[in-house]
C-alpha cells in the first residue's frame, strides 16, 4: 500500500456488508489483516465496521432461519396425520 491511500479490501468489505454479509465479512477480515501487515492504519476502521455489521447481519439471518424452522415444525406438528 502506498502511504495516504485507504485499504481497498476494507472498503469493499464494508460496502458488501450491507448487501452480501458473508462476502463482506470475508473481505473485511482480509482487509484488517492487510492493514495489520502493512503497518498503516488506513482502512482499519472500515474493516472493523464491516466485520461488526456483517457479523450482526449473519447472526440475524441465522436467528431468522432457526425461528422459521421452529414455526414450521410447530405448525406441521399441529396438523393431524391421516393414514
Amino acid at each position: 500500500m502506498s502511504s495516504g491511500s485507504t485499504n481497498v479490501m476494507s472498503i469493499v468489505g464494508f460496502v458488501l456488508s450491507f448487501f452480501v454479509p458473508i462476502a463482506g465479512l470475508v473481505c473485511s477480515i482480509i482487509g484488517l489483516k492487510q492493514c495489520k501487515a502493512s503497518g498503516d492504519g488506513e482502512g482499519r476502521g472500515f474493516a472493523i465496521a464491516g466485520i461488526v455489521l456483517s457479523s450482526i447481519s449473519v447472526a440475524g439471518y441465522v436467528f431468522a432461519l432457526l425461528w422459521l424452522l421452529g414455526v414450521f415444525a410447530i405448525g406441521f406438528s399441529l396438523i393431524p396425520f391421516v393414514a
